[in-house]
């Protein structure tokens, strides 16, 4: 629900309380997220542990018109989770050349044996 990582590092989603993935996250708190944007060639990973809190100032400042179509109660609705992800390691990948750049590289190491350089690839620690 934030646009941005706050200064904890911290992700929010609001879910349902009832749903799969808050069953499977109380039962184990490691998890992932991912974003690809295909068409620019922009993938992150973030890795870390989730958790539930309640507290309903901070729903309240993360509340959109788009949640209320997921939860039209609001941010009284009961079965509506505030999920975070505490961000502990955070690894991304940028690629700027074309797809026929993308190509003969692959090609090239294919024939050479050696990993292609596909653009900007950085690895951080948050923990």
């Amino acid at each position: 629900q934030n646009k941005d990582i706050d200064e904890q590092s911290e992700l929010y989603f609001f879910i349902p309380h009832d749903g799969e993935l808050a069953q499977r996250l109380k039962a184990d708190a490691q998890t992932n997220v991912t974003y690809a944007n295909p068409e620019k060639d922009s993938y992150v990973s973030l890795s870390g542990t989730a958790g539930f809190i309640e507290d309903k100032a901070r729903k309240e400042a993360l509340w959109s018109p788009a949640a209320k179509a997921w939860f039209p109660k609001g941010i009284d609705d009961p079965n509506l989770a505030l999920l975070v992800v505490r961000i502990q390691h955070a690894e991304y990948w940028d690629v700027k050349e074309s797809k026929m750049t993308q190509l003969f590289k692959m090609a090239k190491a294919a024939v050479t044996g050696n990993p292609p350089n596909m653009g900007e690839h950085k690895e951080l620690s948050l923990s």
